[in-house]
């Protein structure tokens, strides 16, 4: 019976390595997901657990190179399951890889170096089950207090996820590990851990100032990126302004030739009245309305650069048969505008693409824009199906690298300006409040004027 319960502590003392690789991904999962993803870890713990008994079982031992190569190797299935379901994330999978291997290695050895010093004439024979269960015991004991170190160094940025710098960082920590794992299976039956405690004691403060310079070049590559898409963000609200300056001066143009031409149509008119030709004086009528609605440039509020943004949207929305309801009051000057634009036109952008992915019939985006004096309270609609997995900021999250830069630079526009963040998703429906507090610019405003478009 000994050989089989320390079969059993040998795959027990895995799952911590493997809580500890699942932990700085889990927010990419829903509740759910992750309820089937403990199911699916429990499945392979049982299909690693059966070959190593049946193999126990040809000859009734368990040994300590036996116990070397099967803690080298059953981490493998439990890696692979990862890899399918966190996507996208494969550089900084193999980091957490290697440091959480590093931790387990110098537990082992910690406890190892304990019992042979605490122990008179300590075996792995005589003492199998005891050094088993402390090994297990002290790596989940020391979770805790290794949690947070995972949790904060390996807090992902997706935008700066497949950068250059990941995938050369990433192989250090396991090198470290390959290092001690060849030594440990190359002495076979012999306890080297007296003689490897100081060199892994080394390699756990080599991980953790490792950790630490991951965190600060996390940070550099991350605020680098996100100027990069800054950038992008200002020549996109540049092109907004060129293309609502375009349909100004085409309407004033169109305006022109209408004035130029007004003497003529009201003659026609004129004539069509004298002599009774009721219908031609409508037609004509009709004719002169269709010409000045084709030079109405649509007005959402009082605010240029927020009316840019609503007029380009809602061209595309045109286009995309997305109907769109706008009832925003927008101060006309206003500081935070060109920040505020830029979030605006990224979460429009978003519930765009959300709205696509539903029959035109469901379609549906909604924006509401209030002053209270100081503060806008904008509130964003749309229908969309499928899961939304929220962040401990309450902001959607996604796994896929190139995405999410939207909810990134309302993260940021939510810090640099004071403002508040809800998202809620229920019933197909998709809401986004934002409070932005704001100071007024000089410049007049009627708090009473508001333009409604659908």
């Amino acid at each position: 019976m000994t050989p089989y319960i320390a079969v059993v502590l040998t795959l027990l003392s895995v799952l911590p390595g493997v809580y500890l690789r699942y932990i700085p991904f889990r927010y990419m999962l829903t509740p759910d997901k992750r309820r089937r993803l403990m199911r699916v870890y429990g499945a392979v713990f049982v299909l690693c657990l059966l070959p190593m008994l049946w193999i126990v079982s040809l000859d009734g031992t368990y040994s300590l190179t036996q116990m070397k190569w099967y803690e080298t190797v059953n981490w493998i299935p439990f890696f692979l399951v990862n890899l399918r379901v966190f996507r996208g994330v494969l550089p900084q999978q193999i980091f957490v890889l290697g440091m959480e291997s590093v931790f387990l290695i110098t537990g082992y050895t910690v406890v190892t170096v304990l019992f042979l010093r605490l122990v008179p004439g300590f075996t792995f024979e005589d003492y199998i089950i005891p050094f088993l269960f402390a090994a297990t015991l002290f790596m989940t004991a020391a979770v805790p207090f290794v949690r947070p170190f995972f949790l904060g160094v390996f807090r992902l940025r997706m935008e700066g996820g497949g950068h250059r710098f990941w995938r050369l960082i990433c192989f250090v920590p396991c090198f470290l590990a390959c290092v001690d794992l060849f030594y440990i299976n190359y002495a076979g039956e012999v306890f080297i851990a007296e003689d490897f405690l100081l060199p892994r004691l080394l390699n756990v403060a080599a991980a953790f100032f490792l950790g630490g310079a991951i965190y600060v070049a996390n940070d550099i590559v991350d605020r680098y990126v996100y100027t990069l898409r800054h950038y992008d963000s200002v020549k996109h609200q540049w092109e907004l302004l060129r293309d609502h300056a375009q349909n100004l001066e085409q309407s004033q143009s169109q305006i022109t030739i209408i004035r130029h031409d007004r003497r003529h149509y009201l003659g026609l008119l004129s004539e069509c009245l004298q002599k009774g030709s009721t219908e031609e004086a409508l037609a004509l009528i009709r004719h002169i309305t269709r010409k000045l609605n084709e030079t109405k440039v649509e007005r959402y509020c009082q605010n240029t650069m927020i009316n840019a943004v609503f007029s380009r949207f809602a061209a595309k929305a045109r286009e995309d048969h997305i109907p769109l309801t706008v009832d925003a009051v927008v101060p006309k000057n206003i500081d935070p505008e060109m920040d505020l634009a830029i979030v605006l036109s990224n979460v429009l952008e978003n519930a765009g693409r959300a709205s696509l992915a539903l029959p035109d019939e469901e379609r549906r985006i909604a924006v509401r824009i209030q002053d209270l004096g100081s503060t806008l309270r904008i509130l964003v609609e749309n229908r969309f199906d499928g899961e939304v997995v929220f962040g401990k900021d309450g902001l959607p999250q996604t796994g896929r690298t190139g995405h999410g830069i939207g909810m990134k630079s309302l993260r940021e526009f939510c810090r640099n300006h004071d403002a508040a963040i809800r998202c809620t998703y229920r019933d197909g429906l998709f809401r986004l409040q934002l409070v932005c507090p704001y100071t007024k610019n000089l410049g007049g405003y009627d708090p009473l004027e508001a333009y409604k478009y659908t």
